[in-house]
């Protein structure tokens, strides 16, 4: 995440592994979802894009369990979903939920998406849809990997490898390259929980960083990173008036040292923090990516809030609607 030496050695990793507990079941609440989903119709494919792995370890020690490599392997497989034809001439529009594992609406408002509004949209616009981009992390209600990796630090080939990432990367850049032009959209799916107080204090200082948990500001609502570059500004604008029907905007006058404009922030992607981000590599291969972040955050599992998921899918419906009128 910063250019700065990481302080972190193996035993580190090991240290903070050791604290993290099992508190969700992907396959309960992630993967029977996406079986069904293979059963929407023919709109709609379910396709695999390998397994998350140990990358040599040979067991992983969690929560009192024991996993082998293989058994890690066979618990993590990953899928995406295909929804039209993505070489025809529709607008193409990539969709990622669960970079961070514990940001969990955004893996219920992409899976959402594809159960009740995918179909609808299905003649107009083609769709990639990465539910649960870091399933262990879903798994654990942490930002990191096994490995103490944040995968939305590891969108950046020259990076240790990061199968989170970098599986994605693999599979966007084939579909990218079959389309032969940009995609017209992509959208990465966060939210902004109050343990960022707790959990991002040593995500910096493991760089040697000083924060504190005062230094992390949890803006009181709904604000969207607009990346500096987008083709179409004014499609973030659509987004926010979409949204503001279900949740309420985040009035801060600034976030993160940038200018909040109507729930709108707009990235310039150049400070040594955002290397590797999920938003910088998307923009390289769509005409507008963005970042969402929702507050209040999700509660109630295994269902969340209702309110952020709404909000997540309020926000793929901006885009689309933003795309069919102009």
């Amino acid at each position: 995440m910063d250019p700065r030496k990481d302080t972190w050695k193996e035993a580190d990793k090991l240290e903070w592994l050791a604290k993290q507990t099992l508190q969700r079941s992907y396959a309960e609440q992630v993967l029977t979802r996406i079986e069904k989903l293979k059963q929407a119709g023919d709109h709609l494919k379910i396709l695999p894009y390998g397994n998350l792995t140990l990358q040599g370890r040979e067991e992983l020690a969690i929560d009192g369990t024991t996993l082998t490599a293989q058994e890690y392997q066979d618990r993590y497989p990953l899928y995406y979903a295909e929804v039209g034809d993505i070489t025809d001439s529709k607008p193409n529009i990539i969709i990622t939920g669960g970079t961070h594992g514990y940001e969990e609406s955004g893996v219920y408002g992409a899976l959402e998406f594809l159960e009740k509004d995918a179909a609808n949209y299905s003649d107009h616009f083609s769709f990639m849809v990465f539910p649960c981009i870091s399933p262990f992390a879903f798994e654990v209600n942490q930002r990191w990997t096994h490995d103490a990796w944040d995968p939305n630090r590891s969108f950046d080939r020259s990076k240790p490898y990061v199968p989170e990432a970098q599986l994605v990367m693999d599979v966007l850049d084939k579909a990218h390259k079959s389309i032969g032009r940009d995609f017209a959209a992509a959208v990465d799916l966060h939210e902004t929980p109050d343990r960022d107080k707790t959990m991002m204090p040593p995500q910096y200082q493991r760089y040697g960083i000083n924060l504190t948990a005062d230094d992390i500001l949890i803006p009181n609502g709904y604000y969207l990173i607009s990346n500096v570059a987008n083709r179409s500004p004014q499609m973030a604008t659509k987004i926010i008036e979409s949204v503001r029907k279900v949740t309420p905007i985040a009035p801060d006058p600034e976030i993160h040292g940038e200018k909040n404009e109507e729930g709108v922030v707009i990235s310039k992607g150049d400070s040594p923090t955002h290397q590797g981000l999920n938003q910088a590599y998307m923009k390289t291969i769509s005409d507008n990516s963005f970042t969402t972040e929702i507050y209040p955050e999700i509660h109630s599992e295994p269902r969340g809030s209702q309110e952020a998921i709404a909000a997540q899918r309020a926000t793929i419906h901006g885009v689309l609607d933003y795309l069919a009128n102009n």
